[in-house]
């Protein structure tokens, strides 16, 4: 067996790679990638098998290195990385072991079955682009896309609806945005939840705008992107915007906000390599008869 990492994949994230084969079980040892802010969580790669051995059917061990070092990493036995063998789904691996390096520092191992030929890794279930583009193929008769702007990088970014309203429009609406920060991708899976079951039930009398990947940029390249250098999304909403991205979206709430009757806007996020509390919610300080923080 001879091992190789590739991380030229979209949302490929992976830096100081070392591949040990030399003993009976190969170690694939990498760290997640910062690029350019100060917090790091997301990875994603390819392992890749390219001399095949019949006689060495093994398993390989992924062992995730500075582990101390990534965000929300306080309990290691919560993380449980996903990977998928060519040609069939992602799956979650099995709880991790955690070691300390004799200075003290903290890494954490799983074992997967060895590539054959190729396995994708990643910190949690990725979403991108083709699962966006899935849901309209599945629910054309109820979302329809719209390109509002581009990002920084030149890229589209898409908003979903599912009716467009009339100008001083009545109907209750709800603006919905997921993944102000590119590696959080559970939230985009809430949200592709949540547009799916509002498709299956048909539900009318709404007006539903929603911006599934908000940091297109980052999402392609494999950032994790808070606190990004030299303002994270989530904190580019300042007058004047700070990030292109903001003001395309901010343009497009204002579209929205005049062609319905604003009931909710609702920010997704997945934060922490380790989080156990399921839901939690912020509400903003400015709205009225509500608390700033609710659990």
């Amino acid at each position: 067996m001879s091992l190789k990492v590739n991380t030229q994949v979209t949302g490929g994230n992976a830096a100081d790679i070392e591949i040990l084969e030399d003993s009976i079980c190969p170690e694939v040892r990498f760290a997640s990638d910062p690029y350019e802010a100060p917090e790091a969580l997301w990875f994603c790669f390819r392992l890749v098998e390219t001399a095949s051995d019949p006689a060495r059917q093994t398993k390989v061990r992924l062992t995730w290195k500075h582990f101390d070092t990534m965000l929300g990493s306080s309990d290691s036995t919560a993380c449980r990385p996903v990977f998928q063998p060519a040609g069939r789904a992602w799956s979650r691996l099995k709880q991790g072991e955690e070691k300390r390096t004799p200075d003290g520092r903290r890494e954490v191992s799983w074992l997967i079955p060895h590539p054959a030929p190729i396995t994708d890794v990643a910190f949690c279930f990725p979403y991108g682009e083709a699962d966006v583009q899935s849901l309209l193929q599945r629910y054309p008769n109820y979302w329809q896309s719209a390109v509002i702007g581009v990002s920084q990088g030149g890229r589209r970014i898409a908003r979903l609806n599912n009716a467009v309203g009339s100008q001083d429009g009545r109907q209750p609406g709800f603006y919905i945005v997921a993944r102000q920060h590119a590696g959080e991708t559970p939230g985009s899976w809430v949200l592709d939840g949540l547009l799916q079951h509002l498709a299956q039930i048909r539900k009318a009398g709404y007006i539903v705008w929603t911006v599934p990947c908000v940091d297109v940029d980052g999402i392609v390249r494999g950032h994790y992107g808070k606190d990004g250098f030299p303002y994270d999304l989530n904190r580019a909403w300042g007058q004047p915007p700070m990030r292109h991205e903001t003001l395309v979206i901010r343009q497009d709430v204002l579209r929205w906000k005049a062609r319905c009757h604003p009931i909710l806007a609702l920010d997704l996020h997945a934060p922490g390599a380790c989080e156990r509390d399921g839901v939690y919610a912020y509400v903003g300080g400015d709205a009225d008869g509500l608390e700033t923080e609710s659990g």
